[in-house]
């Protein structure tokens, strides 16, 4: 759990922290603590929120210190996640111990800080956990108390990686255990959610497995290869079918694999059993970057089949080359009869080197320059007599030469696993390529590979919806589709709403038998041109009494798809009627290759649009190639368009608007349009208009943000009647601030008679807000505004906030658009890349800056500088354009905390997607916190400066300074001096290169 999303959860505990406080005569900070969830299954995990506020203290505290020993049974979870965001504290508490601790802290003038630890108990309990004194140089707070609850009728939750280190490259499976062995009641519904760090992804085949819910009513797993989100989702119903019986325990299992090297910590959400909470679980995986690795490429393998084995030769060493380079593999000691087949790589690393193969890999004589690697791949040939399971395969250790000396790199590990799998399982798309808007079919055959056992409850899923949008349209289902009282049909497949396919269900196959089967169902109108692949689930099915686990079936196809922009638009209403609009096509053959579009053609019933709406003159002949026309009158027809590759038209029609035709916003939308690329039918999407005749024009402006939490910021709406010669009364529109921001609510008193004599603008609660009775004569405006106080605890962030649609009376009620506006809110004025502070660049540059940035945050998407400890706390940001090539110093001289200073080549435009920093310095000079960075800005390029608190610290007095660096100001700024001079001396110290003692 992270700061923010902590401060959010325990928002109830401020109150009590508040009296807690108050009842010391404000002298000492509050102190209160909740667990959350606060009820969760036995092994599950909680988190132990601790809340220290500042908001009664009248001057900050330090030497904040408490301790507690939990109550007999509660320990800390492993991975612990502890971690404070009370200013300079250490906070002590090992994975399995039952002691949390906190010292040294320092807490602001109303500000919160706070405690967080994972804790888990194996045992159904009520843990009562009381902690020691909160102590401070203002005295003693005493002590905070907060109950657990672990329900043996909720079950425990746990996860884990196997094996818990892997090279990169190499796959480890995450295990989730659902456990409810100690209830005797069973659990109608399970799910859970859970997003892989960044870096590690699940591997491509997934191998997702669960043996949670019912056979009637199948659970799915969420893991798409090559995405980071993991989940279950079991909707069974008691008594008939629950999810997870009474007394048993069911497994989520996933493959995930990671290229890069690092401690990837895993945290799923809380387990939903029943709609109850039962806790969630925190895991860890540790990808080692090694010299030597090898990869089991892509099993689990079937025996009898061949596998791909890859090794990976590094030479970590950037100053040495590496020779001679040998090492063997003994594959028959991980699994007998496990052979080298087929042609072997000539030289795979350097040239001389060589590899041999059999049952034994012999490679020598391999060289890598400093940095360098080299990868090579054997094909293998599992035994056909090979028993299921997982066979743990290890190298020698590598031998070699490096700057005249022997060395060794460790030997490289991998599990080969080896599928239990009777079945052959294909699909296949019968109509490839497929062109959008198009119906196809896809051919599932399953086999029954066993000449004796038969097989039953065979099933299996396949997701259409991602990628083919929802809902996804088939022709009927077939009946028994796979044996006598199977079935096909559609179901949900995932958690969120719109992730469906078809599943099979109850299949039956004799021995040596053979079903096939054909689902036909249409491809979007908009669906992109490419190659794409759907993958089934694992197929599953009981053989000899037995629950067997097959493989997925994957097919591959192209889409043909129209390379087509299409839009429409009315360029010169609002109008009023009787009068004529113009409506205005536009198509662009987006196509960089050769593919034309041909045969072009759609529709426009302009009835549908409002009734009476008629075409007035329509384009002429050839408008958009030579056979391109145009017909119609209450119904347009386009065709024979003709678009080359990288082309495009626009053309317009005129029409006539019906008398009398109420003031309002009328949708127009054309077919779908149908033509022909390189020869091939396609379909593409319609395109829509907005017909405004003359009525209402409603926007809204936060007109003084971005805002700091706690502060209020004025909301202003402003209406107009467009009409020249209608009134328009009963004007109403609704505004739910909840919605935008959680606690956004109206103060102070608010207009009367806003919009018109009797209209009134008014709350139902302090989060809602309304206008009624407003009214307009032709012509006429009305803005008025409402001020609203931001909650303290917001975190800093864009919020879109939209009304109600507006309506009024025209002689009858009509509808229009609503209004929409993002509130900003920061901590800092430019807390946020996207709201940099601008350093001017004049003639006579020399810009400085004094803020306070205690409150400044470190935004998910900020960069990390190459330069301190990482990622760091408090961030900052300022932009610069260079008008001329000039040498620019960055200095933080003279701020009261630990620094850094980092400098990227881009606009606020580039926020989120910067690379490396040109320039980077943590301390100037040794003994010194502060920074002081120099770069070479060049004439009409942009540059962002981020200013952060070292290692994720906490902000202070910032004081931040951007001279002009010419010689004589440089002279008369004494402190510039110091700070060069002595970056001159750590250079000639062998600091290296200016550019390198700038990062330290």
């Amino acid at each position: 759990m992270n700061a923010r999303s902590s401060v959010a959860a325990v928002a109830g505990l401020i109150a009590f922290s508040w009296a807690v406080a108050a009842g010391a005569g404000g002298a000492v900070p509050g102190f209160s603590k909740s667990f959350e969830p606060s009820t969760i299954g036995p092994g599950s995990t909680a988190t132990l929120v601790y809340v220290i506020d500042g908001s009664a203290i009248p001057s900050p505290v330090t030497a904040l210190a408490f301790t507690e020993s939990l109550p007999a049974g509660l320990v800390i979870a492993s991975p612990s996640r502890l971690a404070t965001t009370c200013l300079d504290a250490t906070v002590t508490g090992s994975p399995g111990a039952s002691t949390v601790s906190l010292s040294g802290g320092r807490l602001s003038v109303a500000s919160l800080c706070l405690v967080t630890v994972d804790v888990t108990a194996a045992a159904a309990d009520t843990y009562e956990s009381l902690s020691g004194d909160l102590t401070s140089s203002a005295g003693n707070s005493g002590a905070a108390s907060a109950t657990l609850t672990v329900d043996a009728n909720l079950p425990g939750f746990r996860a884990a990686f196997a094996p818990s280190t892997v090279a990169p490259g190499a796959q480890s499976t995450v295990s989730f255990e659902i456990d409810n062995t100690a209830n005797t009641n069973a659990i109608s519904t399970l799910s859970f959610g859970a997003n892989l760090p960044a870096g590690l992804v699940v591997a491509s085949p997934a191998n997702a497995f669960t043996d949670c819910g019912a056979p009637t009513l199948p659970a799915s797993v969420t893991a798409d290869p090559g995405s980071r989100e993991l989940g279950l989702f079991a909707n069974g119903f008691l008594p008939s079918f629950p999810a997870l019986l009474a007394g048993e325990l069911c497994v989520v299992s996933v493959d995930v694999e990671s290229s890069m090297s690092g401690s990837f910590e895993l945290v799923s959400s809380d387990l939903l059993a029943g709609g109850l909470s039962a806790g969630n679980t925190v895991t860890s995986l540790e990808v080692e970057r090694t010299e030597l690795q090898k990869l089991f490429v892509d099993d689990p393998v079937l025996p009898g089949e061949t596998i791909e084995l890859q090794y990976t030769l590094t030479n970590l060493d950037r100053f040495d080359a590496a020779t001679s380079i040998a090492f063997s593999d003994d594959l028959d000691a991980a699994l007998a009869g496990l052979a080298v087949t087929g042609a072997l790589p000539p030289a795979p690393c350097g040239a001389g080197s060589v590899v041999s193969g059999g049952s034994t890999v012999a490679f020598v004589g391999g060289s890598l320059g400093p940095g360098e690697s080299c990868t090579f791949a054997l094909t293998l040939t599992v035994p056909p007599s090979a028993a299921p399971g997982n066979y743990s395969s290890t190298s020698s250790a590598a031998t070699l030469v490096k700057g005249g000396e022997a060395e060794l790199w460790d030997a490289a590990i991998d599990h080969l696993r080896v599928a239990d799998n009777p079945f052959a399982f294909t699909k296949t798309f019968l109509d490839d390529p497929i062109g959008a808007g198009s119906t196809t079919s896809v051919r599932y055959s399953i086999t029954n590979l066993s000449s004796t056992l038969a097989a039953s409850e065979i099933s299996f899923s396949d997701e259409f919806a991602p990628p083919f949008g929802f809902p996804v349209s088939y022709d009927p289902f077939p009946t028994n589709p796979c044996g006598a009282g199977s079935l096909l049909g559609q179901v949900q497949t995932g958690t969120a709403n719109d992730e469906f396919g078809i599943q099979l269900s109850g299949g039956s196959l004799a021995a040596d038998a053979v079903c096939e089967f054909e689902v036909t169902f249409r491809v979007p109108v908009d669906f992109a041109a490419g190659i794409f692949e759907l993958e089934t689930s694992p197929l599953t099915a009981t053989v000899d009494g037995s629950a067997v686990l097959g493989r997925s079936a994957a097919a591959v196809a192209a889409v043909v798809a129209a390379p087509l922009v299409f839009t429409a638009e009315f360029i010169d209403d609002p109008a009023e009627s009787p009068d004529t609009a113009t409506l205005q096509f536009v198509l662009v053959n987006e196509s960089e290759a050769s593919d034309s579009i041909t045969e072009l053609a759609f529709t426009d019933d302009l009835t549908l649009t409002l009734a009476g709406l008629s075409v007035a003159s329509l384009a002429p002949d050839g408008f958009c190639g030579s056979g391109s026309q145009m017909t119609g009158t209450t119904t347009l027809a386009v065709s024979g368009v003709e678009l080359a590759a990288g082309e495009s038209c626009v053309f317009e029609v005129e029409l006539s608007l019906p008398a009398g035709a109420t003031p309002g916003s009328y949708t127009n939308q054309t077919s779908d349009v149908s033509a022909n690329v390189n020869g091939f039918a396609v379909n593409a999407p319609p395109a829509e208009a907005e017909l405004m005749i003359t009525g209402l024009a409603f926007s809204m402006e936060f007109v003084d943000d971005p805002v700091v939490p706690g502060d209020t910021v004025t909301l202003q709406y402003t209406i107009e009647n467009l009409t020249s010669s209608s009134p328009a009364t009963a004007i109403f529109f609704t505004h739910s601030l909840s919605e935008t921001l959680s606690q956004l609510v109206v103060t102070g008193s608010l207009p009367t008679n806003p919009c018109g004599a009797g209209s009134t603008l008014g709350t139902s609660g302090p989060a809602f807000l309304f206008l009624q009775g407003g009214n307009l004569v032709p012509g006429a405006t009305c803005s008025f505004s409402a001020t609203l106080e931001v909650p303290g605890m917001a975190a800093p962030d864009s919020y879109r906030s939209t009304t109600s649609a507006l309506t009024a009376t025209f002689g009858g009620s009509v509808a229009f658009s609503s209004a929409t506006d993002l509130l900003h809110v920061a901590f800092a004025p430019n807390d946020l890349c996207l709201e940099s502070t601008i350093v001017d660049d004049a003639s006579s540059l020399d810009f400085s800056d004094t803020q306070d940035t205690t409150l400044a945050t470190a935004d998910g998407s900020d960069p990390t500088p190459a330069c301190g400890m990482g990622a760091d706390g408090a961030t900052v940001w300022y932009s610069f354009f260079a008008s001329e090539n000039r040498t620019i110093l960055v200095s933080t001289a003279g701020s009261d905390y630990d620094t850094v200073v980092s400098v990227w080549e881009g606009s606020e435009d580039s926020c989120g997607s910067l690379d490396m920093p040109v320039a980077c310095n943590d301390d100037f000079d040794d003994g010194e916190v502060t920074s002081l960075a120099e770069f070479d800005a060049v004439a009409g390029t942009a540059y962002l400066i981020q200013v952060g608190a070292r290692n994720a610290g906490a902000g202070g007095e910032l004081v931040l300074q951007v001279p002009e660096p010419r010689t004589e100001l440089l002279a008369a700024t004494a402190l510039l001096v110091a700070l060069l001079m002595r970056r001159r001396s750590a250079t000639r110290r062998g600091a290296g290169s200016p550019a390198a003692s700038a990062v330290r």
